[in-house]
């Protein structure tokens, strides 16, 4: 709605190019950052990471005890981010005050999501790392994915409820996302149209 409202091309599922590699194991990833457009990546490496069948909201109930950093809002919108480590933080009035720190077990955080209360919205996203071992051993193999300087290279994890608004990521570096239960819905813009990434 925001990006109509203001006539900004969005690219849609009909415009984004679908790519598709007979062998599994082909290096794409620089194929595939090579025009920086959004893409599709289909039967990649990621068909064999084991958290394609595993990851399922009773696999990772009984994989997570303790969740922290879980956001919490009573409406669906969790936006604009907001980074408490800048410095003008101080000065800028938040136009969604959604909570960011909220701590639960891994029971409650499914229940929540499973039979939300009323104005209750919840998700989560943290680097597989805090998950646990386990965590990163159900998604190799990975390499392929990584970039070549390992200080810009990081495996997040996004888990959240039917309906969330959330940011993912909007940063000069190259993003590669994997759906790995159920499906979401994406807004991808070009570099070239960061007009639509200010709110006004």
């Amino acid at each position: 709605m925001f990006l109509r409202k203001r006539r900004i091309k969005y690219t849609t599922i009909n415009t984004v190019p679908v790519i598709s590699f007979p062998d599994q194991e082909a290096p794409f990833a620089g194929a595939a950052i090579k025009n920086g457009e959004p893409l599709i990546i289909r039967n990649s490496i990621i068909n064999k990471w084991r958290a394609r069948k595993l990851w399922s909201p009773q696999y990772l109930r009984s994989k997570l005890e303790r969740l922290d950093g879980v956001y919490e809002n009573n409406n669906p919108w969790f936006g604009p981010y907001y980074d408490t480590r800048k410095p003008l933080l101080p000065y800028v009035k938040r136009l969604n005050p959604y909570k960011t720190n909220v701590s639960l077990s891994g029971q409650e955080f499914f229940r929540r999501l499973e039979n939300p209360s009323p104005g209750g919205y919840h998700y989560l996203t943290s680097d597989i790392d805090q998950l646990g071992e386990w965590a990163f051993g159900d998604v190799e193999p990975i390499d392929e994915l990584f970039s070549p300087n390992l200080s810009r290279s990081s495996i997040n994890v996004w888990i959240e409820q039917p309906n969330v608004i959330a940011h993912t990521h909007y940063d000069g570096y190259h993003n590669f996302y994997a759906q790995l239960h159920r499906t979401k819905k994406f807004t991808l813009l070009r570099p070239t149209q960061w007009p639509a990434w200010l709110v006004s």
